[in-house]
């Protein structure tokens, strides 16, 4: 329960950073001198980066230690926002931004494939909800509290308050959610498979 509950904690964390931005749009734009608009842009980044970027990195690296992989986006994700936070223009903090999605690729789908991959399987339907809970409290309490303590400060406050959770999120990745099994590697050719099926074509 405990290495769930740090995986939960890392879907918690990326959440909360990708959405926590969106309630102070105006404040942002005026610091960085840009619009809205363009602040917008740097934000919503996040989907589309993270769905071309995740089945990338588990086909690049798929025997890489599972620990490893999630601390070294986690790694990525916390430069991001050291980049974001005292970003003086439009650009720098739309580096830190896509610095922070990149590291949430890596770190986001193999934190919930991790938390099945610790145990057995008549668990692990109640792993990936579990872990999956970080999303989820991530909506309903991380980006509105985020919100309202950039709202009453700054929105500069709520990314090193996110920066220092994530260091500890390390420390804990790396001392207690270890020997997480890997699976056997799948490749492209199997991922797209799904798509032959027409049901699937129909969603998208």
């Amino acid at each position: 329960m405990l290495r769930w509950s740090i995986l939960a904690f890392a879907l918690f964390l990326m959440a909360t950073n990708s959405n926590v931005m969106s309630g102070v749009l105006p404040e942002i734009a005026r610091d960085l001198h840009a619009s809205v608009g363009q602040v917008a842009v740097s934000i919503t980044l996040y989907a589309p980066v993270i769905a071309l970027t995740s089945p990338v990195v588990s086909i690049v690296v798929p025997a890489w230690s599972r620990t490893g992989l999630m601390a070294a986006g986690l790694v990525v994700a916390l430069l991001g926002m050291i980049v974001a936070a005292p970003a003086p223009d439009l650009v720098t903090f739309t580096v830190g931004r896509v610095l922070a999605v990149l590291g949430g690729a890596a770190l986001v789908p193999t934190a919930t494939a991790a938390g099945a991959a610790i145990v057995g399987p008549e668990s692990r339907g109640a792993a990936i909800a579990f872990v999956s809970c970080g999303f989820t409290l991530a909506t309903a309490v991380g980006s509105p509290l985020g919100t309202a303590v950039a709202a009453a400060s700054s929105w500069r406050v709520p990314l090193l308050g996110m920066v220092g959770l994530g260091f500890g999120l390390l420390i804990s990745l790396l001392l207690l959610v270890r020997r997480v099994p890997v699976s056997p590697p799948i490749g492209l050719t199997q991922r797209l498979t799904v798509l032959r099926d027409p049901r699937i074509l129909l969603l998208c």
